[in-house]
C-alpha cells in the first residue's frame, strides 16, 4: 500500500533556517501554532525545578558567602531550561533514529547514550508487537488555505487502518493538547487530497514506563476548529511582533 498526497502549490521549505514558506511568505509551523495554547502548569514546574536545585546545593549548618549564594540562586533560575534542553536533545536523537529506521537507513540501535538506546529498544519491542506497515516518515504537509505547514512523524497502516501518528518522548501519560497538533497535520493532509482513519500518539518515555500508543481522545472536528482558532491567534502574534520591531 502507498500513501500519497498532492503537492501544495507555492509551498517551500528552507533547510538552512528550518522555515516554511508559501509564495515566498514565511508561514508558521503546526507546533508554533499550538504553542499559543496556554500552559499554566509550566510556571509551577519551573519553580519546582529551582527549589529542588537550591535544596540540593544549600547544605544546612553550612556558611556560604554572598557570592556563593548568588551563584546557587542564579543557577537555580536556569535549572528548568537546562533540564528541558537536555530532554529535548535526547528526544531529537530518538526521533532521528526512528526516522532513519522507518526509512530503512538504519537496522540496529546505535547510540552512546544508554537512555536513548533504552527508548529505542522499547520502540522496537512495540513495533514487533503492533506490526505497523510504515508508509511515510517525517512527512511535510502544508495548507494553502490556512497558510501553515508542518512535518508529521509518520503515516502507517495499523490493523487495516491508515493512521497519522506522532512520537512523544515525554513522561508517561496522555496530554490533551496532542489532539490539536495531530488535527493540524490531518487538516493539511486532507487539503492535499489524503485521507486518514485515525490519529495516534506513541509515547516513548525517556524516564520510566513502557511504550504506550494513545488514540487521540478528542473528536477531530473539535480539535480542528480549536486548531484554526490558534492559527488565528498566531496571525495576531505575528502582526503585533512585526509592529514591535518597527517601533
Amino acid at each position: 500500500m502507498e500513501f500519497n498526497i498532492n503537492p501544495c502549490e507555492g509551498f517551500f521549505y528552507e533547510e538552512d533556517t528550518h522555515s516554511y514558506f508559501m509564495d515566498g511568505k514565511l508561514i508558521p509551523g503546526v507546533t508554533t501554532i499550538c504553542g499559543n495554547l496556554g500552559k499554566p502548569w509550566l510556571a509551577a514546574w519551573k519553580v519546582k525545578m529551582a527549589v529542588e536545585y537550591v535544596r540540593d546545593h544549600l547544605r544546612p549548618e553550612t556558611a556560604y558567602s554572598k557570592k556563593a549564594v548568588d551563584l546557587i540562586l542564579t543557577t537555580a533560575k536556569g535549572e528548568a531550561n537546562k533540564r528541558r534542553d537536555t530532554a529535548a536533545d535526547k528526544g531529537k536523537e530518538v526521533h532521528a533514529w526512528v526516522e532513519a529506521y522507518i526509512k530503512g537507513e538504519q537496522a540496529v540501535p546505535a547510540s552512546k547514550d544508554k537512555e536513548v538506546d533504552a527508548v529505542i529498544q522499547k520502540f522496537l519491542a512495540w513495533e514487533k508487537a503492533t506490526a505497523p506497515k510504515w508508509l511515510k516518515s517525517e512527512m511535510m504537509v502544508a495548507s494553502r488555505q490556512h497558510e501553515y505547514a508542518g512535518t508529521l512523524d509518520f503515516i502507517a497502516e495499523i490493523a487495516g487502518k491508515i493512521v497519522l501518528g506522532d512520537f512523544k518522548t515525554s513522561k508517561p501519560g496522555y496530554h490533551w493538547d496532542w489532539g490539536l497538533q495531530t488535527a493540524g497535520y490531518q487538516g493539511a493532509v486532507e487539503e492535499q487530497g489524503g485521507k486518514v482513519d485515525e490519529r495516534l500518539v506513541v509515547n516513548l518515555p525517556m524516564v520510566g514506563g513502557e511504550v504506550t500508543a494513545y488514540p487521540v481522545k478528542t473528536p477531530y472536528d473539535l480539535d480542528w476548529k480549536t486548531f484554526l482558532s490558534l492559527r488565528q491567534a498566531q496571525k495576531w502574534v505575528s502582526y503585533t511582533d512585526a509592529r514591535k520591531e518597527m517601533n
